[in-house]
């Protein structure tokens, strides 16, 4: 159940505190709050905090204090060197060493890449996809890209890419173009070096009420390397109507926040711009199960995205990391799912009626399934409700080639047909 309140003219919800199935905490648990936090401001992280709080031997580190727990959620960078990374250390870090690896544009398709020469095809979740730089003398890339365009050009998946910076997120950057010659002068105009991902739209998106909409996930990176999937999820629509034929207007191809909240239609549709899964399902009709093939295909990207690049994070073992990441799935009109990015520091903002549900039980669990299993409860704590809602996959293991961490180039990944 959710409280309304108003904060600069938008309405937000806020949901009652989660439960604890016990009695007050005894006295001889006062004042024991033997470990210290320290949470950066940002990305509504007072979800972390409230989480800490409901845990009494846990307190915030005042500056200068040492810490035994650090958490990051606006994308905040750790410097490693600091940290020993050691069980007898007692410290725990809310990042994954070489997050890169999945959380920048450029290494998701590396590992797709690898992926797709280890099982000697494209799957179909993986969209076709080139990494390409900028006024750069090694044409190599390039003329791979230019023969896959005209070959689409030619049959029936079109002309239209999407051109994607490596390294920025919230739709910065990103262009829709039709026109080789419009990508060649935009990859002409950027900095010498810049990398750009160059990836074949989707030209027939599943729609809700005739606008595109993305799907985000969760996955959970445990300090043992296991890999959880949160079992629900959340839609981000587009408040403009889906137009093949207009690329210029972003908020009509794009779902993030950050450009849609900037439109008067923002709340026209849904509330934030946000659906839950069922809400989808209803959206959509009975074509398209989102519960079952949708969900299904979603946990296989997981498991294969993390089978492959699960041995570069973290790559000397430190104990005691852990990282929440945000993934984005599309989905066609024929069912089909693809995986379009993974993001470090998922958004956290309790936008919605829908949102201010799920997100504190996300976190709580998160804190549940990492932070607590290395710093337990004292006797006599308060027993808070233990969730379930993360669902520890199964990775699919590769080796050979394909698994392989020399050599790997991300030129290209795919060649088929796209969707």
């Amino acid at each position: 159940m959710c409280v309304r309140c108003w904060l600069g003219g938008k309405t937000y919800y806020m949901p009652e505190p989660l439960a604890t199935k016990t009695k007050p905490l005894e006295a001889k648990d006062s004042g024991k709050r033997s470990y210290k936090y320290i949470v950066l401001t940002g990305n509504e992280s007072v979800l972390v905090r409230e989480a800490l709080e409901r845990r009494s031997w846990w307190t915030p580190a005042k500056e200068g204090e040492a810490w035994n727990l650090w958490i990051g959620t606006n994308g905040q960078k750790f410097d490693f060197s600091t940290f020993s990374g050691t069980a007898r250390a007692m410290q725990m870090v809310n990042r994954l060493e070489n997050h890169r690896e999945v959380c920048t544009k450029s290494g998701l398709a590396a590992n797709l890449a690898r992926i797709e020469r280890s099982r000697r095809s494209r799957p179909p979740w993986i969209p076709e996809s080139y990494v390409l730089t900028a006024k750069s003398t090694d044409k190599g890339s390039y003329d791979t890209f230019k023969e896959a365009y005209q070959l689409h050009a030619k049959g029936p998946g079109g002309t239209t890419w999407i051109v994607k910076p490596t390294s920025l997120n919230r739709g910065n950057g990103i262009e829709v173009f039709n026109r080789l010659d419009d990508i060649n002068k935009f990859l002409a105009s950027k900095s010498a070096g810049s990398s750009w991902v160059v990836q074949k739209y989707i030209n027939n998106p599943l729609l809700v009420g005739g606008r595109k909409f993305d799907i985000r996930a969760y996955a959970l990176v445990a300090p043992d390397r296991r890999v959880y999937m949160y079992r629900d999820a959340y839609v981000r629509t587009s408040s403009t109507p889906y137009k093949l034929d207009d690329l210029s207007d972003k908020a009509a191809h794009l779902t993030n926040d950050a450009i849609q909240k900037k439109l008067d239609s923002y709340h026209t549709y849904e509330d934030h711009c946000k659906l839950s899964l069922e809400e989808l399902q209803a959206s959509v009709g009975p074509s398209v199960d989102i519960r079952g093939a949708v969900m299904s295909q979603m946990r296989e990207c997981v498991r294969a995205v993390f089978g492959m690049a699960g041995p570069r994070l973290n790559p000397r073992n430190l104990e005691h990391c852990f990282e929440l990441l945000g993934l984005d799935f599309m989905v066609d009109e024929g069912g089909q799912v693809y995986l379009i990015e993974i993001n470090t520091s998922p958004a956290l903002f309790r936008a919605g009626k829908y949102l201010a549900e799920l997100l504190p039980r996300v976190v709580e669990e998160v804190i549940q399934k990492t932070v607590d299993r290395v710093f337990p409860p004292p006797e006599g704590a308060a027993v808070l409700e233990q969730l379930n809602g993360f669902e520890e996959l199964e990775l699919e293991q590769y080796g050979g080639a394909g698994g392989s961490t020399a050599g790997s180039r991300a030129g290209k990944v795919g060649t088929g047909s796209a969707r």
